[in-house]
């Protein structure tokens, strides 16, 4: 692992080792967690990555839908992903960039097989790329839409107070 960009959240990578990435998440601010790689003979000679997770909000609310995106490379194959309830996530997306929607309320999420309890990992393709070549896999909350509206609303609120205060 190159280097992690926590913006503010708790990330633990003790789990990351070889061709394998494991990474726990739990989000407090809301912002990205940015995680840069640099393959090596081994990942190359592999042909992919597996990729696991727990995922957490820990803000004090439910976890919204979740976006992994990869830059580099793309994901050969999408893996297990459920809630702490058992309860399956739903998918959309392809490649090298995925949401995962919770269809339940829940704060904690499993991508992959983060226990190594005969459940399916995710896949990253390294066929082409090179060692030394770099691959960032970004994990970022998606905001519901009724937080964005809400979020839009105080905005022109606060444009409109400062309009009034001006007149």
């Amino acid at each position: 692992m190159a280097g992690v960009i926590d913006n503010g959240n708790a990330v633990d990578t003790l789990f990351t080792s070889g061709t394998h990435i494991g990474v726990d998440v739990s989000f407090t601010s809301g912002a990205p967690v940015v995680l840069d790689f640099v393959l090596d003979a081994d990942d190359i000679a592999a042909g992919v990555l597996t990729f696991d997770s727990i995922i957490r909000e820990i803000a004090g609310g439910e976890l919204s839908p979740l976006r992994l995106s990869l830059v580099g490379a793309s994901f050969s194959l999408a893996g297990d992903a459920t809630a702490l309830d058992g309860s399956a996530l739903s998918l959309g997306g392809a490649g090298n960039a995925w949401t995962l929607s919770p269809t339940s309320a829940t704060n904690e999420a499993y991508v992959g097989d983060p226990f190594d309890g005969g459940g399916t990992d995710w896949r990253i393709s390294t066929a082409g790329l090179a060692e030394g070549q770099g691959i960032t896999l970004t994990v970022s909350q998606v905001p519901e839409p009724q937080s964005m509206a809400l979020l839009l609303a105080g905005l022109g609120l606060s444009a409109a107070v400062r309009r009034a205060r001006r007149s």
